[in-house]
């Protein structure tokens, strides 16, 4: 499997819940139109939530990250040249103006990794999702940011995450838009996926995580790695399309 992510940002003077309208009543039958190569199509709109380490609520760089599937890298490639022929460029470019911040879109190719959770068997449930949202701190390579946060900060998650059932880092590394073949780093290079089974096993990760220790060593180890600025945490909505083509 292939993942693309788009992350995009609604237009200004639009509120969050205007533009999840439009997207799902609007432009997502569009790219269920046109990009038929795709073997799943989510948006996670992202809902901002306090910070776990300070509390801060601050809003994401973006409102979607909106996830492309495909069979493998040359099927992503034969639906990136359908979204270049002339009929679906036009419509789908001419759509994004009307909801879309266009100067802050950005495509991705995406990188998983996941964490074994102690005593999470089977299939595990996902009731309730968050993600951080993550920057490299200044100086730092990609490779060199990924190969930190698996060996030296994500042991931290697993051992001070009290509650999760799963643990998961999607990497981010940019890709030609579609539309017109722009290249842009992300304002993130990682959204961090955090899940519980229910909002009691939620909570109780918080409090583990804002207990003295934790917190003391996790923050610590932040500054080594994330540009602190920037880093957002967020709560996600997701919505899937049903793709006519796929069983």
């Amino acid at each position: 499997m292939f993942k693309a992510m788009v992350l995009l940002k609604r237009k200004p003077g639009m509120t969050l819940k205007e533009f999840i309208d439009y997207y799902e009543t609007r432009h997502a039958p569009l790219g269920v139109k046109y990009q038929t190569k795709m073997s799943r199509y989510i948006r996670r709109f992202l809902h901002p939530l306090p910070y776990p380490l300070d509390g801060k609520i601050l809003e994401p760089a973006y409102d979607v990250l909106t996830e492309l599937h495909f069979k493998d890298r040359q099927t992503y490639e034969e639906g990136m040249q359908l979204m270049l022929a002339p009929e679906a460029n036009k419509v789908l470019s001419e759509d994004e103006k009307k909801f879309l911040d266009l100067p802050s879109s950005r495509l991705v190719f995406v990188e998983d990794r996941e964490s074994k959770i102690p005593g999470v068997q089977g299939t595990p449930k996902e009731n309730v999702k968050a993600i951080v949202l993550l920057k490299r701190r200044a100086g730092m390579t990609m490779d060199e940011f990924v190969n930190y946060y698996e060996n030296n900060h994500a042991p931290l998650g697993v051992k001070y995450g009290t509650g999760m059932s799963r643990y998961q880092r999607h990497f981010l590394r940019p890709a030609p838009y579609p539309l017109d073949g722009s290249l842009h780093e992300a304002e993130y290079d990682v959204a961090t996926e955090v899940s519980f089974a229910n909002a009691e096993d939620a909570k109780r990760a918080q409090d583990a995580m804002a207990a003295p220790e934790a917190n003391k060593i996790v923050s610590e180890d932040e500054t080594k790695v994330f540009n602190l600025v920037t880093r957002r945490f967020v709560s996600v909505e997701d919505h899937e399309s049903h793709l006519p083509w796929m069983h």
